[in-house]
């Protein structure tokens, strides 16, 4: 499940959405998918496993961080994605459905943007920009 592609259920995170451009962000976020759980539920999924949330750095190359494997942070939300707050809450209701919740979290994916990436230089990945 990728949450910028799925449901916009809070148009006042729509910062950059650009729906017509397959590169910008396109406004899912996560009270979009907890809007739809009961849909995702009656596919006859019993977890959701989504693309990282985690805070992403800005565009690269035109491109934004919507896929969420651009993180400049592990330990916050994209504001795109809405709030912990709103992650908690999707939790909460997908475990009343009897739905699971996992992140994919490829650690590897740190953007080279990322201040811990910056701050070590010498750790850099040198094969992607």
């Amino acid at each position: 499940m990728t949450p910028d592609r799925f449901a916009d259920g809070d148009p006042a995170n729509d910062a950059g959405v650009d729906r017509q451009n397959p590169g910008a962000w396109h406004g899912g976020d996560l009270k979009g998918l907890s809007g739809r759980l009961d849909y995702v539920k009656a596919l006859g999924a019993t977890a959701l496993w989504m693309t990282p949330v985690y805070r992403q750095v800005g565009p690269v190359n035109g491109t934004a961080g919507d896929h969420g494997y651009w993180p400049a942070d592990f330990r916050s939300i994209d504001p795109h994605f809405g709030r912990l707050s709103d992650f908690t809450a999707l939790n909460a209701k997908a475990h009343t459905l009897g739905l699971k919740v996992m992140l994919d979290q490829v650690i590897n994916h740190y953007s080279n943007e990322a201040a811990a990436q910056t701050a070590h230089p010498a750790a850099r990945c040198r094969t992607r920009r």
